[in-house]
């Protein structure tokens, strides 16, 4: 959520917005997407995508030193 705020903060004042709406946008819109998640879900998909290559880093570390 952190970042849903941070990231709003900077779009809002880039654009010309008061960044306060940036950040509220921040919040509200996740959380009224969030009935579109299947039930117990927290968004953690964008975390597959960013940690999966530093995984099969790791693990093609761990077979060579084998």
């Amino acid at each position: 959520m952190l970042f849903n705020v941070v990231m709003g903060t900077i779009l809002a004042h880039l654009i010309g917005v008061a960044p306060v709406y940036g950040a509220l946008s921040g919040i509200a819109v996740p959380m009224a997407l969030g009935k579109y998640m299947p039930e117990g879900c927290a968004f953690e998909g964008v975390y597959t995508e960013i940690w999966t290559g530093e995984l099969v880093k790791r693990m093609k570390t761990g077979l060579v030193a084998t």
